[in-house]
């Protein structure tokens, strides 16, 4: 604000000459010095001019008078007012309103004291900005608009105007309902002096969202100035635009895989796959939902996995495409099975017994598969229990649309029991039915475990080994066959052979003996087998 000081109406052609050489000067009269002063240099249409004063008479009045340059032709009223100056000799007065019709009006205020005589002068202005606009009134977010205005400002009177070389120009976007109270920058124009049309190239932000309230203004710095909108309220309509990326998608075989995306702006989506190169997906088998914001396949088979899943936005602004990124992964469904290893008897190999499959548990819907299963040999071939082996399982295509590329099966550790084995024993050079006294005779039996047969007898016969022998000419004796078997073998049933004693036939032997008759006795020597009393007659021979 600038301040002239008068102390009586002393020729105006002199204060005029005082204004033009300098705009303040001061003149002391009845002993003192009274100012006026603004709180601003410059005002915006629709504020209020504060004046204040000091150095006037107490309770004096001090008239105001407005000297307007150029003057408005629609402004009629005169402006003039006053202020009555309180004990202090100090004046305040807040009753002028700064109208639209006052932009580039420069103002001279003369205060005049009506008893004290006393004149102070000071000036303002009204520079501003009018006439913002843009061409059109419907927008998509993120395009590039070109903002227009004007500047008006006081280019009379004290120095050339209000809007220097260091003049800045901002246009904003309101919200959606044309408030101003957290408005966006959408362009700008810097260090611009000058009166007249300017033009901000501004862009508005991608991330508007949908509105049909939406104004445009224009505001300065250095100075500051009104701050006028476009006056019509713009559509804008957001792009389509994606908040969240289709996420991966991982399952087990048989389950739903589903791929959405969180979008604003959209109004069409059509969901793309990627197999060594990118195309449309259509509603129909495994696939629904093409042209939604979820994309569901329907138990898709573990082939599709590593396949690549994205969604074509479409809106009022253009299409806007998701990452690609979205991958799918079907994993195998596992099956379980109660498979069991039968027992087995002892054979001499380390195979298990026979392996039963049992319930599978695990398929999906009816779907069935081909499945063998086979056990791994035992450590060894020894009879006994808790024996470890491990099931193994070969999957193989089935009915109702099972296939083995969709499922797993894991080996089974179990264990199985090895029994001993039962054995026999063959005879194959028997005992006689009757053996004579004191005869011997042989026996061969073997034992189809291939262990040792063990003989044994019961009197009258007595053994070594196979070897036998006949103790008495009369009662039975038993030839016994045995295997006791081993910790593979169970105890073979025992042979028997019942043997009946013979007596055997006497034998004497006499030694010959040759004599010439000499009628005389003589004796001979003999030899008898087979005779149990003695003396033995000889009488016949």
């Amino acid at each position: 604000m600038k301040n002239l000081y008068k102390a009586s109406v002393f020729g105006l052609l002199s204060l005029v000459f005082l204004f033009f050489l300098g705009n303040t000067f001061t003149v002391n009269a009845q002993g003192g010095t009274a100012t006026v002063t603004t709180d601003k240099d410059d005002y915006a249409p629709g504020e209020y001019v504060i004046i204040n004063g000091s150095g006037w008479e107490p309770g004096e009045r001090v008239d105001f008078t407005f000297e307007e340059t150029p003057k408005p032709e629609t402004c009629v009223n005169s402006h003039d007012n006053f202020a009555i100056a309180d004990p202090n000799g100090d004046i305040y007065y807040d009753g002028f309103l700064i109208k639209d019709n006052h932009l580039g009006v420069a103002f001279v205020l003369t205060a005049t004291g009506q008893i004290s005589g006393r004149v102070a002068v000071t000036e303002f202005t009204d520079a501003g900005i009018a006439n913002v606009g843009v061409v059109g009134t419907s927008f998509c977010a993120g395009i590039s608009i070109t903002v227009n205005f004007e500047t008006v400002s006081a280019n009379v009177g004290f120095g050339g105007g209000q809007f220097p070389t260091t003049a800045d120009f901002y246009a904003e976007l309101s919200n959606a309902s044309g408030s101003f109270s957290t408005p966006i920058i959408i362009g700008f124009l810097m260090n611009t002096s000058g009166n007249g049309a300017r033009e901000i190239n501004a862009t508005i932000p991608s991330s508007t969202v949908t509105g049909s309230g939406y104004r445009i203004r224009v505001r300065s710095e250095d100075p500051v100035t009104n701050q006028p909108d476009n006056g019509v309220n713009l559509v804008i309509t957001a792009a389509a635009s994606i908040s969240s990326q289709p996420a991966n998608a991982g399952i087990i075989y048989g389950d739903n895989a589903t791929f959405s995306v969180t979008t604003s702006g959209a109004t069409g989506f059509q969901w793309e796959e990627f197999n060594g190169s990118w195309s449309p997906l259509t509603n129909g088998g495994i696939y629904s939902g093409v042209n939604t914001a979820t994309l569901t396949l329907t138990k898709p088979s573990v082939n599709l996995s590593g396949r690549k899943y994205r969604v074509v936005l479409t809106g009022a602004c253009g299409n806007v495409t998701s990452d690609g990124n979205a991958t799918l992964t079907v994993n195998k469904k596992a099956l379980t099975a109660a498979s069991t290893v039968a027992s087995k008897e002892y054979n001499g190999s380390p195979a298990t017994g026979a392996v039963s499959l049992g319930t599978v548990s695990g398929l999906v819907g009816t779907e069935t598969l081909v499945i063998t299963s086979s056990a791994t040999n035992y450590i060894n071939a020894d009879a006994g229990v808790g024996k470890a082996t491990t099931i193994s399982y070969n999957l193989a295509d089935g009915t109702n649309g099972g296939l083995a590329a969709n499922y797993s099966m894991a080996d089974f550790a179990t264990t199985g029991v090895i029994t001993k084995a039962n054995q026999t024993i063959t005879v194959t050079t028997p005992s006689p039915a009757t053996a004579i006294y004191n005869t011997n005779f042989s026996v061969v039996a073997t034992a189809t475990s291939g262990l040792a047969v063990v003989y044994t007898s019961t009197a009258p016969l007595s053994n070594s080994g196979t070897d036998y022998t006949m103790t008495s000419g009369t009662g039975t004796g038993v030839v016994r066959y045995n295997q006791a078997g081993n910790n593979n073998y169970n105890a073979a049933p025992e042979v028997t052979a019942n043997v009946n004693a013979a007596k055997a036939d006497a034998v004497i032997t006499v030694t010959p003996y040759s004599v010439t008759y000499d009628g005389n006795a003589h004796t001979s020597t003999f030899t008898a087998v087979g005779v149990e009393t003695t003396p033995v007659d000889l009488t016949g021979l």
